[in-house]
């Protein structure tokens, strides 16, 4: 195509150069550029040709079918570059600036009270690499915890795919526990708490149930380096809501409507965060009768809890990784079970 003046071309000679225009090779910077910014370049192009087709003779001689088109592909560089369209944006950066929740209430999949967090500490540089890492939507931001990182993911009980996904990412980037970290566990209370003051029944629960069978029956269940931890201690519930390190904290309930579990040990295997999760919420949620819970609050020894736990409701599967693991910490008190394997991203 000559740089002709528009105005001195002729039809034929606009119909050539418009057809030029549409044959732009697709592998090419610009057209790479153009698909990166949700615009496909044949779109692109026929823009360019609809304006050369439609220019008309009161445009100024003076300019070249050149410079036209370079002026004409400035302002569409410009528009694209200054456009605000959201399809034009990555999925994953539009909604970086909602949390979990919010994305959840926003897809029509939250269920109050069908909640679960997990905050996973591991003993791992918080590089770029790490920080830069494709983390499920349902994770929060990764941050510095002790001398590790720490990864809150918040999942729905249906769905603990985000959960499994992390604790796989971690250990592909050499993640390692010590005794230094713990495996707190936040339970969705916002069906029973709605703010405010906390509800009398809630509170009941918690005192009579949550917090003995916590500090009586699963902390046999935990590695010692939990039990009386300054992080996690075993004094019940402070309702002044001043001191959170308690291993049933109930300051959660003001901050984010959940109540905090934190006498977990830490651990890479989602399988075990599930079942210590399962485990929690069967204290806060499950119906007991006043004979077990009266009998709660007699257990000191790991033989009475693993008593309790037998003679429980729970599931037979609980059950068994309960006992499981009162038995790996506290041999003497099943002396007839045989030890159960531990999987990888075992705790400490």
């Amino acid at each position: 195509m000559k740089f002709d003046t528009l105005a001195n071309m002729s039809t034929a000679s606009r119909l050539e150069a418009a057809e030029k225009i549409a044959r732009v090779p697709l592998a090419t910077r610009a057209g790479r550029s153009l698909l990166r910014h949700g615009m496909h370049p044949r779109d692109y192009a026929r823009g360019y040709v609809s304006a050369l087709l439609g220019y008309t003779c009161s445009f100024s001689g003076h300019c070249s079918t050149g410079s036209y088109l370079v002026n004409m592909l400035q302002r569409q560089r410009r528009y694209i570059k200054e456009r605000q369209d959201p399809l034009l944006v990555p999925l994953r950066d539009r909604i970086k600036k909602y949390g979990p929740l919010q994305v959840l209430e926003r897809s029509k999949k939250d269920q109050p009270g069908r909640l679960v967090s997990f905050e996973i500490e591991c003993k791992l540089e918080p590089s770029q690499a790490v920080r830069n890492h494709a983390w499920p939507i349902m994770a929060g931001g990764v941050h510095a915890e002790h001398d590790g990182l720490e990864i809150p993911v918040v999942c729905r009980w249906d769905d603990l795919r985000p959960l499994y996904r992390v604790c796989a990412a971690l250990r592909s980037f050499g993640a390692r526990l010590t005794r230094s970290f713990g495996g707190h566990v936040h339970l969705d209370a916002r069906d029973l708490y709605t703010g405010g003051a906390v509800p009398a029944s809630l509170k009941k629960r918690i005192n009579s149930v949550v917090v003995p069978g916590v500090e009586r029956v699963l902390r046999w269940c935990v590695p010692a380096s939990r039990v009386g931890n300054s992080y996690c201690q075993l004094i019940g519930a402070d309702w002044h809501m001043s001191d959170r390190y308690r291993a049933v904290n109930v300051c959660s309930l003001g901050e984010h409507r959940t109540l905090e579990i934190r006498l977990g040990a830490a651990s890479l295997n989602p399988d075990k965060w599930r079942l210590w999760a399962m485990a929690c919420l069967y204290f806060l949620r499950a119906p007991i009768d006043k004979g077990a819970v009266a009998a709660l609050a007699e257990i000191g020894t790991a033989t009475e809890a693993a008593d309790w736990i037998m003679a429980s409701t729970m599931e037979p599967s609980l059950k068994w990784w309960l006992l499981g693991r009162l038995r790996k910490f506290h041999p003497s008190a099943l002396p007839d079970m045989a030890p159960l394997p531990d999987a990888s991203g075992a705790d400490v």
